[in-house]
């Protein structure tokens, strides 16, 4: 090769690297070497050999492997298709704009739009129509209320911040994907593909049945899953962090109901009393049916394990396994996916989660208590399902409530006997997927 094209690569090379720097991979000085040594051996027009040095030389965690392949992707596109994503990259601009424009004309007071960053303007712009309804109402209220003066604008603004922050917290508003701006046009351009490449994919992931998850994809969604878990847990504890003494005046929600009256503090409205924090008791079924469900399932639960202490774990099919020591602090993941491994000859290939139930009154009735929330992971499909649901009933009566996350797909529920047989006694969902698993767990554990 002539030095021109040595150079070429070399250029290449590095603003490759720096492209992945700037997204969050680590790579070392030594890496890049490792690179060059590599790229001497490699064919330039075989574009999977280039793919696979840079792969091997530059990759060393697993939860940088999807980053890696969306940056490569998009940095080794071609021309063609580089100019038609700046074409759509600069339609989607304007769109946003347009959207901000609009929510500068909704989010208003008096007549003065509110000082509200370019994030938070988005925050509202992603909100459902009924919630931007809401907000809109709430500041026409405000604007015409009794001895309302200009001079109520920054109080305003900051209710207006906190509901959005609030709906943002509850997940109601998608997160949106923070692109680092470096200044220059053709790498910004770059970062933000990838990101929208990511958010695309991950979006895929979170929506796709677990069961066809494949296995190229699951480190992938296991990361996914391990962050959606560790967030949610961060809410749920915060969740029950709230003050328990009713003594303590809720200034907001005072400021909120007194508008109308001019702002006197006329009627006062008390912070809620704490809510008990609920014993959790979660039961996964492990049968053959269900074997791709338990991976997710437990990697789930090791993430919210983490934050909530009392969480007692099982697993069954023809008998039930305590298995709450498996999520101890410093087990790592495949550690507890070996023990699974270890037990699957064990606990065999069918479910009966008549005797299941029976075990958990026997051995573990002080776990059934009336703050007690029981999460059954399980397609429904047991034997002895009559006698598996005076047994569920027996169970509902001692609890708070029973959640069960059914893996079959709803549609098909009225086609099992077991779906109709287990339902009058617990609050069944359809759940298939991550997201659905983060929905029902989060809105239900987090509801007043």
């Amino acid at each position: 090769m002539s030095k021109e094209t040595d150079f070429a690569i070399g250029k290449n090379l590095i603003d490759y690297i720096n492209l992945l720097r700037l997204l969050g991979a680590r790579v070392s000085l030594a890496e890049m070497l490792d690179v060059f040594q590599a790229f001497e051996y490699v064919n330039f027009s075989d574009r999977n050999s280039v793919k696979a040095a840079l792969k091997c030389s530059l990759i060393k965690r697993q939860e940088d492997l999807a980053l890696f392949e969306q940056t490569f992707q998009t940095f080794f596109a071609s021309p063609e298709q580089k100019k038609e994503w700046q074409v759509q990259k600069r339609q989607e601009d304007s769109e946003v704009q347009q959207q901000l424009t609009q929510a500068e004309s909704d989010l208003t007071f008096q007549g003065e739009s509110l000082n509200l960053t370019q994030k938070e303007k988005l925050s509202y712009v992603n909100l459902d129509n009924l919630a931007q309804e809401r907000l809109q109402d709430f500041l026409k209220k405000s604007s015409e209320g009794t001895h309302m003066e200009k001079d109520f604008k920054p109080m305003i603004e900051n209710l207006v911040r906190g509901q959005l922050a609030y709906w943002q917290n509850k997940g109601e508003i998608p997160q949106p994907f923070e692109v680092p701006a470096t200044g220059d046009q053709e790498v910004d351009y770059l970062l933000n593909q990838v990101q929208k490449g990511l958010k695309e994919e991950q979006s895929r992931l979170l929506r796709k049945d677990i069961q066809n998850i494949s296995e190229a994809d699951s480190p992938e969604a296991e990361r996914l899953l391990h962050h959606l878990s560790r967030k949610l847990a961060t809410r749920i504890s915060r969740r029950y962090q709230q003050s328990s003494k009713r003594s303590v005046i809720d200034l907001r929600r005072s400021i909120r109901k007194n508008i109308g009256l001019g702002g006197a503090m006329v009627k006062l409205h008390y912070k809620s009393k704490k809510v008990t924090k609920p014993q959790l008791v979660l039961l996964c079924d492990v049968s053959g049916s269900m074997s791709k469900y338990t991976k997710f399932i437990l990697q789930f639960s090791l993430g919210l394990s983490m934050a909530i202490s009392s969480m007692e774990t099982f697993l069954f099919a023809e008998r039930l396994e305590k298995t709450t020591p498996w999520f101890q602090k410093g087990v790592s993941f495949e550690e507890i996916m070996t023990m699974l491994g270890e037990g699957r000859q064990v606990w065999g290939q069918g479910t009966d989660l008549n005797q299941s139930l029976q075990k958990l009154e026997d051995e573990h009735r002080f776990l059934l208590k009336k703050n007690t929330i029981v999460i059954i992971v399980s397609d429904t499909k047991s034997l002895a399902t009559a006698k598996a649901a005076e047994k569920l009933q027996s169970v509902q009566k001692r609890v708070k409530q029973i959640l069960w996350l059914n893996t079959l797909p709803q549609r098909t529920w009225d086609k099992h006997p077991s779906v109709a047989a287990f339902q009058p006694f617990c609050r069944m969902f359809e759940c298939n997927t991550i997201m659905d698993l983060e929905r029902i767990i989060g809105r239900q554990l987090l509801e007043d």
